[in-house]
């Protein structure tokens, strides 16, 4: 982030408008593909690898990150049950800590699927490939009416929750459901 530093000389231009970094701390996003990972550890430390490079992209300054996983894994189970996550982003951020200029990991968002070819197992005539081609074939427009039931519940602020549901991407929910639905029916069933 910065500004320009646009010199001039009367109403002309003296030199050439230069873009001058102004923070103090950068903001990055990062990704790391799960896939060629068998097992936590070994995905703990390629993520701490991957957070303390990252001050080299921020010319020095110390960072704030988003760390994205995705892939397909055969860890999508671990890594899916709750708190795991939680769990995770502690671990980054104390493997993290010793960075100089610091690194801290602010968000671990996971985008992961099980390790099912999860086009080939649509076309299985079951119950789980019915599951998947129906889902596929939902347009944005009935994914949003899945939600909103939930707008009207009494138990929950509605406009907490519109707002959440404003900055998600329908599709992607629904993608993430799918894979959690194939894990869930067909445990043992890799490729």
């Amino acid at each position: 982030r910065g500004c320009f530093l646009v010199e001039v000389d009367g109403v002309a231009l003296a030199a050439e408008p230069r873009f001058l970094e102004t923070d103090a701390v950068r903001w990055l996003s990062a990704d790391l593909d799960a896939e060629p990972f068998s097992t936590t550890t070994d995905l703990l430390d390629a993520a701490a690898a991957l957070c303390r490079g990252l001050p080299g992209r921020a010319g020095g300054r110390p960072v704030v990150a988003r760390l994205t996983v995705h892939g397909r894994t055969p860890l999508y189970s671990e890594l899916r049950r709750p708190g795991y996550a939680a769990d995770l982003a502690r671990a980054i951020r104390d493997a993290a800590a010793s960075c100089e200029p610091f690194v801290w990991l602010a968000d671990l968002p996971l985008a992961l699927q099980p390790p099912l070819d999860l086009e080939a197992r649509q076309n299985q005539p079951d119950f789980l490939g019915d599951l998947l081609r129906l889902a596929g074939d939902l347009p944005d427009s009935d994914c949003r009416q899945v939600w909103e039931p939930l707008l009207e519940h009494p138990g929950i602020s509605r406009y907490q929750l519109r707002a959440v549901l404003e900055d998600l991407d329908p599709r992607e929910i629904l993608l993430q459901a799918r894979a959690l639905c194939a894990d869930l029916l067909s445990p043992g069933d890799a490729p």
